[in-house]
């Protein structure tokens, strides 16, 4: 989904420690997964990517059909108006409503359960991850999961956990997280082997990715994670001078693995300047 400058009004550029703050505020049901205007190429990208990989995109690991089907049904009544049935749902068997459901809302929708006390990814319905891969996540624990994420010291792995675990059933926290991108596209499960060169660009062909996430407990065991993700060209930030100079002074103190898990280590000095240039 393509935005303007509004995009930034949720985003946080901590100016200090603890960087990976998990800034999990509550949400009401009304407001879980609210509709989209212009809708529709979002929902055309969920049909094609079904069609071209869709061992991808859908990827289940053990979920019982049963969950899955409560999962949808919590699901359906949030269906973008412009949503059309999947004609080719069948060849999904048991998990065809699943699928279904997750193609007719803007949110990617993964699915945790907690088995022997711990939450993993046992389903995922994602078409729009952000330099990650779903099937190498199913299956796997939330710490695992969040292994591979660089750490700020504070246990980020242990405290998604820990949170988790705590979640009442019907509770609903939410959340947005941010990238920036050098390609308008929402597909992006891999970085890009080569960056673009920026050079003599102004502003910078670069693109600032947001991701509303949420944790919604259907019970004591089963969480449903969304994420809704929208894309703005950075040059929004020029309407935005507060947001700038927020975002260059985090850059400026975030440890540098820290900064590469946001931003191509080529691009970063590009957007700096530019950032600079928003006053």
């Amino acid at each position: 989904m393509r935005c303007g400058p509004e995009l930034l009004d949720d985003l946080v550029f901590p100016p200090r420690p603890p960087w990976h703050r998990m800034g999990l505020q509550r949400i009401a049901d009304e407001d879980w997964l609210p509709p989209m205007p212009g809708a529709e190429p979002t929902l055309r990208a969920k049909r094609r990517l079904l069609a071209w990989v869709p061992d991808r995109v859908i990827v289940i690991a053990d979920a019982r059909p049963a969950v899955l089907d409560r999962v949808a049904e919590v699901l359906e009544p949030h269906r973008e108006a412009a949503a059309v049935d999947i004609p080719d749902v069948s060849r999904f068997a048991s998990y065809g409503r699943f699928v279904a459901a997750g193609a007719g809302v803007i949110d990617d929708v993964c699915v945790m359960e907690r088995r022997d006390g711990v939450h993993g990814l046992v389903a995922g319905a994602v078409w729009f991850p952000s330099q990650w891969d779903l099937r190498d996540r199913v299956g796997g624990s939330v710490q695992e999961i969040h292994g591979p994420v660089p750490d700020d010291g504070r246990n980020l792995a242990d405290r998604a956990a820990q949170f988790m675990a705590r979640i009442q059933p019907g509770d609903i926290w939410g959340r947005t997280n941010w990238f920036v991108h050098d390609r308008p596209v929402r597909w992006a499960p891999h970085r890009p082997r080569r960056p673009r060169d920026l050079a003599g660009q102004d502003p910078p062909r670069l693109w600032v990715r947001s991701e509303r996430q949420t944790l919604h407990a259907l019970d004591e065991d089963v969480l449903i994670f969304t994420i809704r993700t929208r894309l703005a060209p950075v040059s929004v930030f020029a309407a935005r001078p507060q947001a700038a100079a927020a975002l260059r002074e985090h850059l400026a103190r975030l440890p540098d693995e820290l900064v590469a898990e946001k931003v191509h280590p080529e691009h970063v000095g590009p957007l700096v300047d530019y950032l600079e240039r928003c006053r």
